[in-house]
């Protein structure tokens, strides 16, 4: 940045800034006056920011719905926040620092305030967790430079709960109530209103896939209902599949339960293959009807696959439920069989089994799986090569007893 300035460069980059500002459908008029403005309060130079704004106009992937409605004050908050954070890598090409670049202001749309925030590959992970407790219920959006490797979200205010329930009447989509036509546009509303209706007729979880040549993408819409945001868990089983998450968004709707629901759209760069697709959606699927514990940061953290996390999360709660423990003097077994009446019977191993639940409780065993990923990997082995029915040599039963005998030895 403190390399001598090439007046013919800074002008050549402007004339392609204007341009480029013409193309996403910025008002140039306004990008002048930003750039005016900054320059005159003395803190940043008009290099400098153009340099900002040729990475808010190329390198964010940000939708054009958002520069036609960008206000100069915006505008002028969104450029100075970019500027410094920049840096200019050897090659002299411009980019946001990688360790300090944690982004974020309001982006004043009229009366609608929302919030942006952008960060890169290395403060993406911290970006999120401090969203995680801001966004549920939240019509939101999110977008990712693979080339800059770069990561925007946008998080409107409103939420279901902010309206009286009459005042779904006409949708039961928070975006009608929010009155943004320019960012819902009406084929969007009804593309979201039709997935609706057929995801209450459903039994399973409704993944719908369609192929976007004009983008280049492909597209998936499904119902999350989470109570957390599970975009990091998502955007890994994508990558697992050689694949990249370009854009998703949210669109909360008022449901039945306490738990706010929303229709999520992903797009996906490319266009899937059969093998892909249907591989693609199995995984989802699985993980749409999966609950969500705290096995999930050990796969988003590459410490297991999707499917040891699918078989750790069901383990705690199989586990959970049929956990059994002797008693130190007459078994229960033996107890039970005293018992001449079946109501007595009922009633005792219910007693038995609550208490056996109060010994070993839920978290209990959550710790357990959690804090010791290789053991889970050692039994979901044992597990796969036991019941996958892709698999045509299963394993023996002598090397079931020594796997186990040599299980024992590790967590003794």
């Amino acid at each position: 940045m403190n390399n001598p300035i090439n007046q013919t460069d800074v002008a050549s980059r402007g004339a392609y800034i204007i341009h480029k500002a013409q193309s996403v459908k910025l008002d140039p008029s306004t990008l002048y006056e930003a750039v005016i403005d900054l320059s005159a309060d003395g803190l940043l130079t008009a290099n400098c920011i153009n340099m900002a704004a040729g990475i808010l106009l190329d390198d964010l992937g940000l939708p054009t719905y958002f520069f036609e409605n960008i206000k100069k004050d915006s505008l002028k908050q969104i450029l100075a926040a970019i500027a410094t954070n920049l840096t200019v890598n050897e090659d002299g090409k411009v980019a946001l620092v990688g360790r300090v670049a944690h982004i974020d202001f309001c982006l004043d749309q009229g009366s609608n305030v929302q919030r942006v925030r952008i960060a890169t590959q290395e403060t993406r992970d911290s970006m999120e967790k401090i969203l995680e407790s801001l966004i549920p219920g939240h019509r939101r959006e999110y977008y990712y430079s693979p080339k800059n490797q770069y990561y925007t979200y946008i998080i409107r205010p409103e939420t279901v709960r902010d309206f009286p329930a009459d005042a779904f009447s006409e949708s039961r989509f928070l975006f009608t109530l929010a009155g943004d036509y320019t960012t819902t546009p009406e084929p969007t509303r009804r593309r979201y209103e039709n997935f609706l209706k057929s995801l209450e007729k459903s039994v399973s979880p409704l993944i719908e896939i369609f192929n976007l040549p004009d983008t280049g993408e492909t597209r998936l819409m499904f119902n999350s209902d989470f109570a957390s945001p599970q975009l990091p868990v998502l955007r890994k089983l994508v990558t697992d599949h050689d694949l990249v998450l370009n854009r998703a968004y949210w669109e909360p709707y008022q449901g039945k339960s306490a738990t706010a629901s929303s229709v999520c759209s992903r797009y996906i760069l490319g266009e899937l293959s059969r093998k892909k697709e249907s591989a693609l959606i199995r995984d989802l699927c699985a993980f749409l009807s999966f609950a969500v514990n705290p096995v999930t940061d050990i796969y988003v953290r590459g410490n297991q696959t999707f499917r040891e996390m699918l078989f750790a999360g069901n383990a705690v709660d199989f586990t959970h439920m049929f956990i059994f423990r002797e008693r130190d003097n007459a078994t229960d077994r033996d107890i039970l069989k005293s018992l001449t009446g079946k109501d007595h019977r009922d009633a005792f191993a219910a007693r038995v089994h609550g208490s056996n639940k109060s010994t070993y409780v839920y978290k209990a065993i959550l710790e357990a799986v959690v804090e010791n990923p290789d053991l889970i990997k050692f039994l979901y082995d044992l597990f796969d090569r036991r019941f996958n029915p892709e698999l045509k040599n299963r394993i023996t039963e002598g090397e079931l007893e020594k796997k186990y005998r040599e299980f024992n030895k590790i967590i003794s």
